[in-house]
């Protein structure tokens, strides 16, 4: 696991974040989201497909300024993002666009696990991550925690040796995953409906005055059609 020290100058962090990943009921944080496929999928004992991401603040909830620092920094968020984020998502798997996860009360731990802290995330497809790196790690507070890792269904793998930190990184409970074993994602593959890789076309992928948050259109199109300060991928 890459820790990155808050102490870190920010812009260092980011850098190192990007060449890993340039070379790379009731709320349950992980719930098995295909229980009937088990068994398809992902190969957990050696390199699985990235399918996407979950970018994760992590806070102390029994310090009220952390608290009122992680819930002021999403709708921050949310305001930054407006050009390409879409409604809130329910759960955290195969969304096929960016969306802030909202499963449980943000003044409380996700039940089962894996985080001991407080918490809010977004799922963030393939094409944004590059985006999102570059934002959680320079623009949060930085009395907050910044994870990244990847969607495999190898959860075990996902939270520890493929998880990235920026700040301090919190001690998981892995107990709920399994090592080498596939755990979520049955049937998902790179690149379907909930798993993009690239953004198609008429797709918001950026904001009209900063083309360096543009995301990854399918080829040959480019994030280049923009009007009312929001570009669509032509």
């Amino acid at each position: 696991m890459l820790l990155l020290r808050s102490s870190f100058p920010r812009l260092a962090s980011f850098s190192v974040l990007l060449l890993l990943l340039l070379l790379s009921a009731e709320s349950d944080a992980h719930a098995t989201q295909y229980p009937g496929l088990a068994g398809l999928g992902a190969n957990c004992t050696g390199i699985p497909k990235i399918l996407s991401y979950h970018v994760h603040i992590v806070y102390d909830l029994y310090s009220e300024n952390q608290v009122n620092a992680a819930l002021a920094f999403r709708e921050q968020t949310r305001k930054d993002w407006a050009d390409v984020l879409t409604p809130d998502c329910d759960g955290r798997y195969d969304y096929g666009r960016v969306c802030l996860i909202y499963d449980h009360p943000l003044n409380t731990t996700l039940l089962n696990g894996p985080f001991p802290s407080g918490e809010w995330s977004m799922f963030t497809p393939l094409p944004f991550v590059e985006r999102a790196v570059q934002y959680f790690t320079l623009n949060r507070p930085l009395s907050l925690s910044f994870l990244l890792h990847p969607n495999t269904g190898c959860e075990y793998m996902d939270h520890s040796t493929s998880a990235l930190w920026a700040g301090m990184a919190w001690p998981l409970n892995f107990d709920i995953f399994k090592n080498g074993v596939q755990t979520n994602e049955y049937g998902q593959k790179q690149g379907n409906k909930g798993n993009i890789v690239c953004l198609a076309e008429g797709t918001r992928c950026g904001p009209a005055n900063d083309q360096n948050l543009s995301s990854k259109c399918c080829a040959p199109l480019s994030c280049s059609a923009c009007s009312d300060g929001v570009c669509t991928c032509a």
